[in-house]
Formats: structure tokens, sequence, C-alpha cells
């Protein structure tokens, strides 16, 4: 069996792998390929299978959020202005 455990503040990766009774952690992870799993390259997911976005990424993702908002708010009130043209009146529920 092997074990392994991500650190994503550190961006550290360990590896452990049973041998009998205890488990012995694998020093160099250089070149790094998994016996048990035929496998040289590793990849961190969520549970739905999708990769973790890195911190400029999720900084991306929260400024066009927030343009996103700022642009709808502004299109709200310049057909909020126009109702009165139109013979309309908002009504606010509280």
């Amino acid at each position: 069996m092997e074990y392994y455990l991500y650190d994503p503040v550190r961006n550290h990766l360990s590896d452990w792998q049973a041998r009998k009774s205890n488990l012995e952690i694998i020093e160099v992870m250089d070149n790094w390929f998994s016996p048990l799993l035929s496998a040289e390259d590793c990849q961190i997911c969520q549970p739905d299978g999708e990769g973790f976005l890195t911190f400029v990424e999720l900084g991306k993702k929260l400024k066009q959020g927030q343009k996103r908002a700022e642009t709808a708010e502004q299109r709200g009130q310049m057909l909020e202005a126009k109702l009165p043209d139109l013979g309309l009146e908002l009504i606010k529920l509280t």
C-alpha cells in the first residue's frame, strides 16, 4: 500500500509505503514513480474530479465576479431610471 499526504500551504507531497507492519517514508520523491499504481504523475483533485485553482486563478475569478456584479447593478439602475419615461413606477418590497 501507498499513502500520500499533500500540504497545499507548503505545496509539499509526502509518500509512505507499507512494509510489513510499518509505514516507511519515501525520503526522495525526485523522479517519483508509484510501484503500486504504475503512475509517474500525481494530480490532486476535488471530490467532483475538478482540479484546484491556484491563488492567481481564484483572484481572477473574484475580480470577474465583482465586475459582473457592478455591471448588473449599473444596468439595474439604468433600467430603473427609464421606468418613469414609460409611465411605470417601481414599487420596492421590504
